[in-house]
């Protein structure tokens, strides 16, 4: 295949060596080269075409130019200059060679046009729609010959071509370095070729009209090209748009070598000028390389000038700083040398800033530590004239400490000692004179308070004498007395602290016999108070046991009204409840048989939960240094249950399955200590509970659907109420009034009594001999039931939110054989609300 390389530039303002030099290089080190001859003409004139046309005659025509729409293609005048040749004449003369041309490649801006007049003669011709830039239109080049030595299609070769446009503008042409593996450039080229080109960069393909077989000597082969070789023939683009000639590569290799040092002697830049000129490039072409491999020496200095202007609010540097720009300066590979020469007038500055504000900042810190000590010698000149010794000792070291001079120090004391001197004599003299009157009027004024302190004492005495404790009365006349004589409290406490001391034996001695008599008519009351319970307790118990609500309400009243102890009713009420316990079991046991039998009872196993909660301690290293902390673990464990049960048939196939819960007694409510308690869960009681039947289940939604179609007892019931569908999800949204109607419904079919079960029975049936927070422990997790799992118990976790209901018995059972009593959904009792128990 003959190629004909055409390159016309009267205005000299485009690098056409550098151009066909490209393309020549990539084709020839394409696939399959032996199949391309490469023939270029330069400063082609318009009456050169017809000529070289016919002497080359080639396959292929590719023009390097100046274009500009409905003017056509610029070329070289005949007479110098340049001439435009419009589109109709370039059809023509493609019309005479169409026997051998196959493709025409313009590429020169705004050459539609032309392409679409040379399209009606050759098979395919490639333009440019707008203006295009050097580097895209070389890299559609080489994109494109380079497909088609691996014996692409003319289409396939424009799809490559457009594809070499993308890695070039998207620098991904620039991934071919030896640091990335085979897969990493592979990926990356892929991933570059996938974008789209913007509208101004992207050539467009015409074909010709009439064509209509693809296997000319142009189409390559008639094979669809495999993804493998697509990507081969991608990476092989790729690696031609970072190939240079050898020239260009050897030029740019000596500046590599000379740049090592990150410097360019004088020396170095002839031999490079030197060298330029034995390589045949032009200036354009070195000052490039030259500023393609300065550059990032450059960007590296500026980066840390910019790194050491945003640092110098810290100067001087401590060591982090001196090791980080260090270790700044190894990150960007600059030399000592150069580092030095960036931060030379950027430190000297600063250190001529740092020492400016360090001098203000020394003669504003005297000036401060002066005005200290002026403030230190008037608090103690004023405090105390003439000035102690060790006081003296003091104000040196301060002077010392300060390192202030004995003139400036001279200059603050001695006015201020000459001020005090004259002031202190004057006061010297005063307070003689004061001393003097002072010491006649306190020994009048002694005599005169002895004498009232005398008269306080005989008062005080009449009034002990008289009555004792003294009343309040009495007492505010002696308050009273004490303040009008101008006693003191110290002094009125000595007289009258050996006088009450006396009173006070005797008193005390008065009301214990006194408070010996009182106790124990106090502890014959209360005996009373007990026997009254415990007759009144025998009386319940023998009329009814067990104790129902409302007499164990009463009972708790008469405890409340005659002031008994818990500890002594519970004294009183264990030996009586003892053997009517006893009796009771004995009957219950007896019932729970017979009810047994009655119901032909059938056992079933099942697993029940326990919850164990692991806690062990862990080391841990942090940036404060080593700490210890707790971590916890939930572990579950089952064991096997067994309970006896029956099976109803409510019809249409579905079942309910009853539990037998047996009789017993437990203590309702929760303790106080017990986590995130309530108040309406206590106060704690004993209940005794007999033996009943509870569905295995909660009323599922096939169930409630078959009670609905049964005969109405008092209302009617909405066969599907519930929100979350599903015949095994339990029935919600459900009132008291529509579950009692339930219960009714299934006693009206089967002639047993269903009915909702009691606030007592139903925690009874929900604990199952627990007494933890949950049947399963001391938490809760959502492997063991179904809640908003964002809030925790205990030392519980958060697990899966489900956000609706679930198949009841999705869950293990409690030691009773009943499922879900926990979650899920809420669950009616028979009994009225009570704000406690």
């Amino acid at each position: 295949m003959k190629i004909l390389i055409l390159a016309s530039n009267p205005r000299k303002d485009l690098n056409l060596d550098r151009e066909i030099r490209d393309l020549k290089a990539a084709i020839e080190r394409s696939a399959n080269r032996q199949r391309f001859e490469v023939e270029d003409a330069l400063a082609v004139r318009v009456g050169d075409l017809h000529d070289l046309l016919f002497r080359h005659r080639p396959q292929v025509v590719h023009f390097c130019g100046h274009g500009s729409g409905q003017q056509g293609l610029v070329f070289e005048g005949n007479e110098g200059g340049e001439q435009w040749v419009r589109a109709e004449a370039l059809s023509d003369l493609f019309r005479l060679f169409a026997q051998n041309v196959g493709c025409v490649l313009l590429n020169a801006c705004y050459s539609e046009d032309q392409a679409n007049a040379i399209v009606n003669h050759i098979d395919y011709v490639i333009g440019m729609n707008q203006k295009i830039r050097d580097d895209a239109a070389i890299a559609f080049s080489k994109g494109f010959y380079r497909a088609l030595g691996y014996e692409c299609s003319i289409e396939e070769a424009y799809e490559f071509g457009k594809n070499a446009i993308q890695l070039e503008i998207s620098g991904s042409s620039k991934v071919l370095r030896s640091t990335v593996t085979e897969q990493q450039r592979k990926a990356e080229v892929v991933d570059a070729v996938a974008k789209e080109i913007p509208e101004h960069l992207k050539p467009v393909l015409r074909r010709k009209p009439t064509l209509i077989q693809s296997n000319q000597v142009l189409s390559g082969s008639d094979q669809v090209l495999s993804q493998a070789k697509r990507e081969a023939i991608q990476l092989d683009v790729a690696q031609a748009l970072t190939e240079e000639e050898p020239s260009l590569k050897e030029f740019r290799d000596q500046v590599r070598e000379y740049l090592q040092d990150h410097k360019l002697a004088d020396y170095e830049k002839d031999l490079l000028n030197e060298l330029r000129e034995e390589l045949g490039l032009s200036t354009e072409e070195a000052d490039r390389i030259l500023e393609e491999e300065q550059e990032p020496l450059r960007q590296a200095r500026q980066v840390y000038a910019k790194r050491l202007v945003a640092l110098i609010k810290y100067y001087p540097f401590d060591k982090t700083i001196q090791a980080e720009l260090k270790k700044f300066q190894r990150q960007r590979n600059l030399t000592d040398e150069e580092v030095d020469e960036i931060s030379r007038p950027i430190l000297e500055k600063a250190e001529a800033d740092y020492q400016e504000k360090l001098s203000q900042r020394e003669q504003q810190e005297y000036e401060t530590k002066l005005q200290h000590y002026e403030q230190e010698f008037t608090k103690v000149i004023v405090a105390e004239y003439p000035i102690q010794q060790s006081v003296r000792d003091k104000l040196i070291d301060l002077q010392k400490s300060l390192k202030l001079s004995n003139a400036d120090i001279a200059q603050i004391e001695e006015p201020l000692i000459g001020s005090k001197e004259a002031a202190c004599q004057q006061q010297l003299e005063q307070q003689e004179l004061e001393r003097q009157r002072q010491i006649e009027k306190e020994q009048r004024a002694q005599l005169e308070y002895e004498n009232k302190l005398h008269c306080y004492e005989q008062e005080f005495r009449k009034a002990i004498e008289t009555q004792y404790p003294i009343e309040a009365l009495v007492r505010d006349e002696l308050k009273t007395l004490q303040h009008s004589l101008g006693l003191s409290a110290e002094d009125v406490g000595r007289i009258e602290e050996p006088i009450v001391s006396s009173q006070e034996t005797v008193h005390q001695q008065e009301l214990k016999r006194r408070q010996d008599q009182g106790k124990q008519q106090r502890e014959q009351e209360y005996q009373i108070k007990l026997q009254h319970y415990e007759q009144e307790f025998r009386k319940a118990i023998e009329a009814q046991y067990p104790i129902d609500s409302s007499t164990r309400s009463q009972l708790r009243a008469l405890k409340e009204s005659l002031g008994l102890s818990t500890k002594d009713v519970t004294w009183i009420e264990e030996p009586t409840i003892a053997p009517k316990e006893a009796e009771y079991q004995r009957q219950l046991k007896g019932k729970q048989e017979k009810a047994k039998r009655k119901l032909s009872l059938s056992s079933f196993e099942f697993q029940v939960p326990t919850i164990q909660i692991n806690s062990r301690k862990v080391g841990k290293s942090g940036i404060f240094g080593k700490k210890t902390e707790t971590v916890t673990t939930l572990n579950v464990t089952s064991r096997r249950g067994q309970a006896e049960y029956f099976v109803e048939d409510l019809g249409n196939g579905v079942t309910l399955e009853m539990v037998a819960i047996p009789g017993g007694g437990f203590v309702m409510g929760s303790p106080s200590q017990e986590l995130n308690r309530l108040d309406n869960e206590g106060p704690q009681h004993r209940v005794t509970v007999p033996p009943f039947l509870m569905g295995k289940f909660a009323v599922t939604q096939a169930q409630w659907k078959v009670a609905a179609e049964m005969p109405k007892v008092n209302r009617a019931l909405n066969p599907d109420p519930s929100g979350f569908k599903g015949d095994r999800r339990p029935v919600e949204c459900v009132s008291w009034y529509e579950a009692v109607e339930f219960c009714d419904r299934l006693s009206q079919k089967t002639g047993k009594q269903y009915r909702l079960p009691s606030e007592a029975e139903w925690e009874y049936a929900c604990r199952a001999g627990a007494t933890t927070p949950f049947y399963f422990g001391e938490t809760i997790t959502t492997d063991l039931a179904n809640y908003d799992s964002n809030y925790t118990y205990g030392s519980g976790t958060t697990g899966v939110y489900r956000k609706q209901t679930i198949k009841v018995g999705s869950f293990p059972a409690n030691a009773f054989g009943l499922y879900d009593m926990h979650g899920n959904v809420w669950e009616w009792c028979l009994d009225h609300w009570h704000e406690t128990y």
